[in-house]
């Protein structure tokens, strides 16, 4: 099993108090190692910085450090000018914008539109989110508000639903499958983090029972599974949907999304059938009403505006107060390509697929 995200969440008064968590930090990812666990990242939340002097100290501390995952919280005015170059600057920050604050859908497609001036890849460090509970383990979602230090946890669990779901019989097979897989999976987890929580004195918050997605460990695979279609077409929507049932029926401490990740840039798999032209972002919308997280890593056309960005903002803000369900927006608008053209990043988080159109 593989952990995709350990997550520290406390309150700073000076930057030099990241050093201690960072600390804590490695303490919690030997503690899960030691019990043969890959963990593949650790990652730190803090209350709001918006001192930008303090956000250079807080980096360059992270780069002393090697550590490379820190969020600096829900970014409000009048910090939300600055917000594209310290995200650009500063390698190691996170943050996002709540789209429900005043003019947060705005000011979050302005800066999308500038990130992607500047360097299109640190998109990857930014979103617009609503109705999002602090505690979620998943960067760029994760802020902190509260006085106490800490953490919750995020796994992978893409290959463990591609095997649980290979060669079912029947849907009722498939729930009984998968539900049984990932309970033991989980709880196994959380009897770990019950431990860590008493050995630190680190409160546990929970799981994010989400299934997070990264390269050839594809979601579409496993909902192909279930839907005996390739993802996108007519099946897709109610096999996400009981895949998302299984993962909300998990009997943990739950914290977060709690549901599908369906991010084109980051799996392999959606990128192959983007290319393939199977969805839409309409389609991937459609999909989060029933399962998803939002619109996760989607590449646009370099040219979208910030009007017609902010149209589609609105449609995840409509559909989250629907549904009282967390949504996010994570966009990637490609300079000097136009829907169709292949993306170009050398990144090992993103793969590359055809921008979409918007």
């Amino acid at each position: 099993m593989k952990i995709r995200t350990i997550t520290l969440f406390s309150r700073i008064n000076n930057p030099r108090d990241i050093i201690p968590l960072i600390k804590k930090a490695h303490q919690t990812q030997n503690f899960f190692r030691e019990k043969n666990y890959e963990v593949q990242t650790i990652r730190i939340a803090v209350n709001n910085q918006t001192d930008e002097s303090a956000i250079n100290e807080i980096e360059n501390i992270c780069q002393q450090e090697k550590f490379d995952i820190l969020s600096i919280g829900k970014i409000k005015s009048p910090q939300l000018k600055k917000i594209p170059e310290i995200i650009v600057k500063n390698k190691s920050i996170y943050c996002c914008v709540d789209l429900k604050d005043t003019n947060g859908i705005k000011n979050t497609a302005e800066i999308i539109v500038e990130l992607a001036k500047m360097n299109a890849v640190d998109n990857l460090r930014f979103a617009g989110i609503i109705n999002v509970s602090p505690y979620t383990p998943f960067f760029p979602a994760a802020y902190h508000e509260s006085y106490q230090t800490t953490f919750s946890i995020g796994l992978q669990a893409v290959q463990e639903i591609i095997y649980a779901t290979k060669d079912s019989m029947n849907i009722d097979d498939t729930k009984n499958k998968l539900l049984n897989t990932l309970n033991g999976v989980y709880q196994k987890v959380e009897k770990f983090a019950e431990v860590l929580e008493k050995e630190t004195g680190i409160s546990y918050m929970g799981l994010d029972t989400s299934a997070a997605p990264m390269g050839e460990e594809s979601i579409a695979y496993a909902i192909e599974n279930i839907s005996k279609v390739k993802f996108g077409q007519n099946g897709t929507r109610e096999a996400c949907r009981l895949i998302t049932g299984i993962l909300k029926s998990i009997a943990v401490k739950k914290v977060g999304y709690c549901g599908l990740m369906l991010p084109p840039l980051e799996d392999s798999g959606l990128g192959k059938r983007n290319d393939e032209g199977f969805y839409t972002i309409d389609k991937l919308l459609e999909y989060s009403a029933v399962c998803g997280t939002g619109l996760d890593t989607v590449p646009i056309p370099g040219n979208i505006t910030v009007k017609q960005l902010m149209n589609t903002l609105q449609k995840v803000v409509d559909l989250s107060e629907e549904l009282h369900k967390p949504l996010s927006a994570r966009f990637f608008p490609i300079p000097g390509k136009i829907a169709g053209e292949m993306t170009e990043f050398d990144s090992p988080y993103l793969f590359n697929t055809k921008v979409m159109e918007i």
